[in-house]
């Protein structure tokens, strides 16, 4: 998976293949990522026993949530650590989604 904006194919020798979609009963959104495409180094640095760790809160670019597909806002995965589940084909990380409030402010109006 290449992410726009980052580091050229061509440069980076952490390249995996992975697919995501949000699971619909849940809203988790669910990163599927081909097992055989994790480096062992990858594996052992980022997918612990104790889960995938996100460090600081990360904010899903504009073109991800129209890929999925999500209402319009501003979606985010909290800083935390998240399940994985390896099946031999995928390993699967479920993030849990946070849309940003919109707040509104209340407008009195009067009529003279």
């Amino acid at each position: 998976m290449h992410v726009p904006g980052t580091v050229p194919e061509s440069q980076c020798r952490n390249l995996v293949s992975a697919f995501a979609r949000i699971d619909r009963p849940t809203g988790r959104l669910l990163l599927h990522i081909v097992t055989d495409t994790i480096a062992e180094a990858v594996r052992q640095l980022h997918f612990p026993t104790t889960g995938f760790r996100v460090r600081d809160d990360y904010q899903l670019p504009n073109w991800v949530t129209e890929a999925l597909r999500l209402p319009p806002g501003d979606y985010r995965i909290a800083c935390g650590r998240y399940p994985s589940l390896d099946d031999g084909t995928f390993t699967t990380l479920s993030f849990r989604l946070a849309q940003s409030a919109t707040v509104s402010t209340p407008v009195l109006r009067l009529a003279a």
